[in-house]
């Protein structure tokens, strides 16, 4: 479905070259060029570290004790900390910090490798000024694999005194106060960090037994049962296999158990939005509380503005604040690229055609091969009145996914354009005939089709017959540009009024 939401692809780590904006810019792209600003003096990227054993089942410590650094910089309100999301993209680009550090806006780079034994540990850790390469500080460590969270401890406070200065008693704590003192259960939550990282279903899958199994070791561990009801909601999405019931039950029991725990845990309260939506509805009052107190927790939470604005505007259909939550999320993580491509769908579905374009570059600078992304600038574009820039990205969609209503509405609407009523009529019969949900986005495909034939009342007859319950991206798709010949039309009217929450 073509909406406002997640979805469980991500992005490959690309070179440099390919996370570009149509003037070469990185992503966010711009609406028009201006002087390249200065990042701000206390942010950093932890890039991934190197896994130097020649064994690749290790490459999980590396992976792991990165997104745990992430992780607990983010803590010091001083530092501006690009999150885990953005920075995988530039995995084993350790060796360009200027060119690192300017497409991910910081001024410090953390880079480092590690080389597990049998009995030690070898890690290697630099923090750089990005734009000169000026080492600020560096270390070598051979410690006991035992000594992980001591090791950790040391090098979260020199980079935080190497970028923020002395600091203070409560940020000292904050970087001592780890989520478990158990090294069996703190590398069984490693492995799980490692598994869960590219969001595939296989790896989310081992990710849920690690993360289980951390808990076993350790009852108390919080972050773990976050994590399990995140990687529950995020099986949702796709099909593990394992029923949606199933999967809501253990992943609220979870979060239920993780915020008993600590009730401070923002993505454990994000998790716990995400579930109950998907058990109740997506207009369930406590789901948005959820997303609310994750705001409120953790102010630079990114998910949790992304899915907030996804509450909002998919099933509320309230584009301004859901628009706002969206951009928040790009401002906190340029590089996500689900938030990217939800705020172009809303600023389309809002009537800012050029700030949509420019999400949608930004969106498919960060994920090229997403076609959801694609099918959004396609659309983009034929409000634009760019019906080659359209067709071509609809093709493009369509060869990643041939399952895609809206991509093959814009293919027909530009043949409609160019004259070419016989493959318009085609389109709208293959469509209405074609295998899928017509209560999809499938529904306002067709309408909108023949809205455009001349055929408004058989197109409202569509919609009254097709129309999903409340919500679930109907309110959303109302509002699209293309069925605007109908917003003064009675019958048009309560379709849009019904589809709001009551």
């Amino acid at each position: 479905m073509l909406a406002l939401g997640v979805f469980l692809s991500v992005s490959p780590t690309v070179r440099l070259s390919g996370l570009q904006c149509p003037d070469g810019s990185p992503a966010p792209c711009r609406l028009t060029s201006h002087a390249t600003t200065s990042p701000p003096a206390n942010s950093v990227a932890v890039l991934y570290f190197d896994n130097l054993s020649p064994d690749t089942a290790d490459a999980w410590l590396g992976d792991g004790l990165t997104e745990e650094l992430i992780t607990r910089l983010r803590q010091l309100a001083r530092l501006t900390v690009r999150p885990a999301t953005t920075v995988r993209r530039y995995r084993g680009q350790t060796g360009n910090p200027a060119g690192v550090g300017r497409a991910l806006g910081v001024l410090y780079v953390v880079k480092g490798s590690v080389f597990p034994g049998s009995s030690r540990l070898r890690v290697s850790v630099a923090l750089i000024i990005a734009p000169t390469g000026a080492r600020v500080w560096s270390a070598e460590y051979d410690r006991s694999t035992g000594d992980l969270l001591a090791l950790q401890e040391d090098i979260l406070r020199e980079i935080a005194t190497g970028i923020a200065g002395r600091l203070r008693l409560g940020e000292r704590a904050a970087l001592t106060a780890f989520p478990t003192r158990s090294r069996d259960a703190y590398d069984h939550f490693l492995h799980g960090l490692y598994d869960a990282g590219p969001r595939e279903e296989s790896g989310l899958l081992r990710a849920l037994d690690e993360f289980e199994a951390a808990t076993r070791i350790d009852s108390t561990f919080a972050r773990a049962y976050a994590r399990i009801g995140i990687v529950n909601g995020l099986l949702l999405l796709g099909n593990s296999g394992v029923a949606a019931e199933t999967l809501i039950a253990r992943g609220l029991a979870a979060t239920d158990r993780a915020l008993t725990l600590d009730p401070s845990l923002s993505d454990a309260w994000v998790a716990r939005g995400r579930l109950l939506a998907a058990k109740y509805s997506p207009f369930y009052e406590g789901a948005l509380a959820a997303y609310e107190r994750a705001i409120a927790l953790d102010p630079r939470n990114a998910e949790a503005y992304n899915f907030y604005g996804t509450a909002l505007g998919i099933h509320y259909g309230d584009l301004a604040r859901a628009c706002a939550a969206y951009e928040r999320a790009v401002a906190l993580d340029p590089g996500h690229g689900v938030a990217l491509g939800n705020l172009a769908l809303c600023e389309f579905a809002g009537r800012r055609f050029r700030e949509a374009l420019r999400w949608s570059d930004s969106a498919l600078a960060v994920t090229p091969a997403n076609s959801n992304r694609q099918v959004i600038r396609a659309m983009v574009r034929l409000a634009l009145g760019d019906t080659a820039g359209a067709r071509a990205d609809a093709q493009a969609s369509l060869r990643l996914d041939d399952d895609l209503p809206w991509a093959r509405a814009t293919i027909a609407l530009v043949d409609l354009r160019q004259g070419d009523t016989l493959a318009t009529r085609h389109t709208v019969e293959k469509l209405v005939t074609g295998a899928g949900d017509p209560k999809s986005d499938r529904g306002t495909a067709v309408s909108t089709l023949l809205l455009a034939l001349g055929e408004g009342e058989r197109a409202l007859d569509y919609l009254e017959r097709v129309r999903p319950r409340r919500g679930f991206g109907f309110p959303l798709q109302l509002s699209y540009v293309f069925l605007d010949p109908l917003r003064t039309n009675p019958r048009f009217q309560r379709l849009v009024e019904e589809s709001r929450p009551r």
